[in-house]
C-alpha cells in the first residue's frame, strides 16, 4: 500500500472502537424499542396490552422485522469491525518493535512528534525519518492481509 492509504488505514484502526461503540449505542436503543411494542395498557384498565385489530397486527409484525433486520445488521458490522482491528492489529504485531511503538504512539495513541520522539528516545527528526520507514513497511504487510482491498475500501468509507 502506498503511504496515505496506509495512514487510511492505521486512522480506521484507531477509530474502530469509537465505531463499535456507536453501533452498541444504537442496537440497544433498537433493542429497546423492540422490547417495548408488547407494553401495557397505559389507561390502568386491567388489559392484556395485545393488539386486537388485524391491521395493528400487520403493522407490528412488519415494524418487528424491521428492527430485526436492523438488529441483524448492527451485529454483522461489529463482527466486520472487529475483524478488521484484528486483522491490522496482526500486520502491525508483525513490525519490529521500534516501529510498532511509533505507529502505535503517533496513530493510535495520537502523540506529538515531540512526546514519541522522546518516549522512543530519538531525536524528533530520526522519529520521523523512522516513521517514515515503518510505514512503508507496514505498507507491505497490509498488502499481504487478507482482503486487504476490502479493508482499504471500508477505512475510507469510515472516513467520509
Amino acid at each position: 500500500m502506498e503511504r496515505g492509504q496506509t495512514i487510511e488505514v492505521l486512522n480506521y484502526y484507531a477509530d474502530i472502537p469509537r465505531h463499535i461503540k456507536a453501533l452498541r449505542a444504537e442496537s440497544a436503543v433498537l433493542e429497546q424499542e423492540y422490547d417495548t411494542y408488547t407494553g401495557s395498557a397505559l389507561n390502568g384498565m386491567p388489559h392484556s396490552g395485545q393488539v386486537t385489530s388485524p391491521v395493528e397486527n400487520a403493522v407490528e409484525r412488519l415494524e418487528d422485522k424491521e428492527i430485526k433486520a436492523k438488529l441483524d445488521e448492527i451485529a454483522v458490522r461489529i463482527t466486520v469491525l472487529q475483524a478488521d482491528r484484528q486483522n491490522i492489529a496482526g500486520q502491525i504485531n508483525r513490525l519490529y518493535s521500534v516501529y510498532k511503538a511509533l505507529i502505535l504512539e503517533r496513530f493510535l495513541y495520537g502523540h506529538t512528534w515531540e512526546a514519541t520522539a522522546a518516549k522512543l528516545s530519538y531525536s524528533r527528526r530520526q522519529a520521523m525519518r523512522v516513521q517514515e520507514k515503518a510505514l512503508e513497511r507496514l505498507g507491505q504487510l497490509l498488502d499481504d492481509m487478507p482482503m486487504a482491498g476490502e479493508i482499504l475500501t471500508r477505512a475510507r468509507d469510515a472516513r467520509i
